[in-house]
């Protein structure tokens, strides 16, 4: 996790991670929800499905 003391809007400290999800069914839902009760939680931006399978 990034340290948010120094962050704005025009400076938002992006960084990038990578999830890996292998869904337990043909068809599935992936959902966000913040882990903070704050009325402005963590900023998502170009979130990139890949149908992608490696085994």
């Amino acid at each position: 996790m990034s340290d948010i003391t120094v962050r704005s809007t025009a400076n938002m400290g992006w960084t990038t991670q990578n999830f890996t999800y292998i869904p337990s069914a043909s068809v599935t839902t992936l959902s966000r929800q913040s882990l903070t009760s704050a009325t402005s939680g963590p900023a998502l931006d170009y979130i990139f499905p890949s149908t992608s399978i490696e085994y």
